[in-house]
C-alpha cells in the first residue's frame, strides 16, 4: 500500500468533514494546493479515487459481515465490491497491453472505471509514447455504477490533464465528462475499443440478489461470479488486448475450467502475473490472492501461443519482481492435469506424473466425514473427555507427521444416533471408525500438512482421513511422507489453490516412482518422522529438519524434479516463522 493511500485512509477515519465535503475539500486542494491536507497528496493523480475507496470502507465492512453471519444478499455491486488497483499494477498492465497493439488510433476502455487507476496509468504512457495531453486523454472511456466514482475519475483525470498540459483545457475537460459516464459497463450498449483495461467487481453467486443472479445466466460459462462476467464482457469489447486483475479462481478451479477453455480458444494469454496476497491493503482469504493479465483475441493475437509467466506469490517487493525476467510456457501444456489448471509453476515431469498412478489408485480417501451439527455439545478439549468420548481430528494448525491431537467428540449410541438423525449433521460410515491411517488439515492455505492418525479415532470435515486398503503401514508411511514434500504440496496447490484440500484434490495427486526400494526408504523415513515430531512436542526434543529435508530430496528425485527440494525448504521454514509469529 503506497503511502498516500495509507494518509487517504487515516483522513477518512479521523476527518469531522461528510463526505461530499471532504471530495470538495480535497479536489480543490489538488487544484489549487490550499486546504489542511498533507502536501505530498498533490502529486498523487490517484489520490480522488483512494478517497473514494474509504469513503465506502465501512459500509463495504457492514455489508460483509451482514452477509457472513446472516447470509444477506448484497443489495449493490458498488461499494460492497470497491477496491481499487495499486498504481504499480495499473501500470504494468497498461503497459503490457499498449505493447501487444502495434496502432497509433488506440482507445482505451476501462468498463468499471472506479477512481481511474487503470485510465490515469493508459494515460500516462499514451503521451509517454508522443501523444499531446488533449489527444491521449481523449482517447479514454470508462463506466461505473457509481456516481460518485465516476465523479473521482473525471477530477482525476482532468487533474492530471491539465498537469500534463500545463493548464486546464475546457474542450478537453467536456469531452472528459461525456466519456467517462454513469452506467453498467457490463449490460449497457458500449463502443468497442483498441485496449480494455479493468479490475472487475467481485461477487460470487452466493451473495447476489435473486435479479443480478438471473442476469448472471446470459453469462454462463462465466456465469459463477460477477468478475468472470465482466471478464467475458470485456473479451467481447477489445479489439486489440485486454488486461485484467482479477482473483485467481477463473484460471485454477474446476468450477471454471469451462469458462477459462473459451479464453484460451478465442484468444491468446499473452501476460500472466500471479500477484498472491498483499495485493489490496487489509483484505484477507481467497479473494485477496489475485492475478494480472493480458489477452488478445484471435484477430489480433500474434501466432505464439506462449505466455509468460511472473510468479510474485511469495515475492517481498511484488512491485520490483514484477520487472524481472519471466518464465515462458505453453498453456496447452497444462492439459494433462485434472480439469487444466495454470500450474506454470510445475516442472515438466510433474505434469506427466499425471500420466500414471495417482493416490487414489492406491489408497481409500472418503468423500464423507463425520459432522455434529452441534460442535459445542458434542466435542471438547481432549483433555476434559468423559468416558465414551474419542480422539477426534478436527484440522487445525499447521503439523506434519504428528499432532493436533486436541479435541474428542462424543461417540455415545446416544450421539450416533444424534448424528445420524440431525439434517444438519452426519454419522461417519462405520468402516472408518477407530482405524489406523493419516489424516490432514483440510484448510491448508497452500502447505498441506497430512499427520499418523492412531487407531480410535475418528474424524470430521476440517481434519479428512486417508486409509490403505489392505492397512499396511508401512505403505501409509511412504505416502505421508509424499504428502507434506514440496512436489506433492505444488502440484496440490495446482489442483486446488484455494485455502481448502478437496477429496477429490487428494486422490488425483500423482505418484512418483512407486516401486517396492523407494517404498521402503520413504516409509523407514517417514515413522521416524512421526517418531522425532512427536518427541519434540510432548518431551521437548530436536525437531526433524534434517529428516524433513532428506524426505524432500528423496521425492523430489522420484518425481523426477530434484530441484524443487532448496525452493521448498525454504517454503518451509518461511511457512513455520510465520505460524510461530502468529501463534505468538
Amino acid at each position: 500500500m503506497v503511502s498516500a493511500e495509507r494518509t487517504i485512509a487515516e483522513l477518512v477515519r479521523n476527518t469531522d468533514l461528510s463526505p461530499a465535503d471532504l471530495r470538495d475539500a480535497l479536489a480543490s486542494f489538488l487544484w489549487t494546493g490550499e486546504g489542511d491536507f498533507p502536501l505530498p497528496l498533490r502529486d498523487e493523480p490517484h489520490a480522488l479515487g483512494w478517497l473514494q475507496q474509504y469513503l465506502g470502507e465501512a459500509q463495504r465492512r457492514s455489508a460483509f459481515e451482514a452477509h457472513t453471519a446472516r447470509e444477506t444478499k448484497h443489495s449493490t455491486a458498488t461499494v460492497t465490491t470497491q477496491l481499487y488497483t495499486p498504481r504499480w499494477v495499473a501500470d504494468w498492465l497498461a503497459q503490457r497491453c499498449l505493447d501487444l497493439v502495434d496502432r497509433h488510433d488506440v482507445t482505451v476502455l476501462d468498463p468499471a472505471c472506479g477512481g481511474g487507476q487503470m485510465l490515469l496509468a493508459a494515460a500516462d504512457l499514451l503521451i509517454a509514447r508522443g501523444l499531446g495531453a488533449p489527444e491521449a486523454f481523449g482517447r479514454l472511456h470508462g463506466i461505473d455504477l457509481d456516481p460518485d466514482a465516476v465523479w473521482a475519475c473525471r477530477e482525476s483525470l482532468k487533474l492530471a490533464a491539465a498537469r500534463a498540459a500545463g493548464g486546464r483545457d475546457g474542450e478537453l475537460e467536456a469531452r472528459i465528462d461525456t466519456q467517462i459516464r454513469v452506467g453498467d459497463g457490463l449490460l449497457d450498449a458500449t463502443e468497442r475499443a483498441t485496449i480494455v483495461l479493468t479490475n472487475p467487481p467481485y461477487m460470487g453467486t452466493r451473495s447476489m440478489s435473486p435479479a443480478l443472479k438471473a442476469t448472471m445466466r446470459s453469462f454462463e460459462p462465466f456465469h459463477h461470479d460477477l468478475y468472470l462476467a465482466f471478464i467475458r464482457r470485456c473479451s467481447a469489447l477489445a479489439d486489440g488486448a485486454m488486461g485484467v486483475l482479477a482473483q485467481q479462481t477463473i484460471w485454477y478451479l474446476k468450477r471454471f475450467e469451462a469458462a477459462r477453455k473459451v479464453l484460451l480458444e478465442e484468444g491468446r494469454l499473452c501476460d500472466f502475473a500471479h500477484l498472491g496476497h498483499g495485493v489490496f491493503d487489509g483484505l484477507s482469504g481467497e479473494k485477496a490472492t489475485v492475478v494480472a493479465f493480458t489477452w488478445q483475441p484471435d484477430a489480433a493475437r500474434s501466432a505464439s501461443r506462449t505466455t509468460r509467466f511472473w510468479d510474485l506469490r511469495d515475492a517481498d517487493d511484488k512491485r520490483s519482481a514484477i520487472e524481472g525476467p519471466p518464465q515462458v510456457r505453453d498453456v496447452a501444456a497444462f492439459a494433462a492435469i485434472p480439469a487444466s489448471p495454470l500450474a506454470f509453476w510445475l516442472p515438466e515431469r510433474l505434469i506427466r506424473a499425471f500420466e500414471g498412478p495417482r493416490v487414489g489408485d492406491i489408497a481409500l480417501v472418503p468423500g464423507s466425514q463425520n459432522k455434529t451439527g452441534d460442535n459445542r455439545q458434542y466435542v471438547c478439549a481432549i483433555g476434559d473427555a468423559p468416558p465414551g468420548w474419542v480422539p477426534y481430528s478436527k484440522g487445525g494448525r499447521f503439523a506434519p507427521w504428528w499432532g493436533n491431537w486436541d479435541w474428542a467428540v462424543d461417540w455415545s449410541d446416544s450421539a450416533r444416533a444424534f448424528y445420524a438423525g440431525n439434517p444438519t449433521s452426519n454419522l461417519l460410515d462405520e468402516r472408518w471408525w477407530f482405524r489406523e491411517g493419516l489424516c490432514y488439515s483440510d484448510f491448508g492455505g497452500r502447505h498441506f500438512n497430512a499427520r499418523w492418525m492412531p487407531p480410535g479415532c475418528v474424524f470430521d470435515m476440517a481434519g479428512p482421513a486417508i486409509f490403505e486398503a489392505s492397512d499396511d503401514l508401512d505403505v501409509l508411511a511412504a505416502l505421508m511422507v509424499v504428502l507434506n514434500s514440496t512436489a506433492a504440496r505444488e502440484v496440490l496447490n495446482a489442483l486446488n489453490p484455494t485455502l481448502h484440500y478437496q477429496v477429490r484434490d487428494v486422490r488425483n495427486l500423482p505418484l512418483p516412482d512407486w516401486s517396492d526400494p523407494v517404498i521402503a526408504r520413504l516409509a523407514a523415513l517417514g515413522h521416524a518422522l512421526v517418531d522425532a515430531t512427536r518427541d519434540a512436542l510432548e518431551n521437548g526434543g530436536e525437531a526433524p529438519g534434517r529428516l524433513e529435508l532428506e524426505a524432500d530430496r528423496i521425492v523430489a528425485e522420484a518425481y523426477g524434479s530434484p530441484d524443487l527440494v532448496e525452493a521448498g525448504a525454504s517454503r518451509r521454514v518461511h511457512h513455520r516463522l510465520e505460524h510461530t509469529r502468529r501463534s505468538t
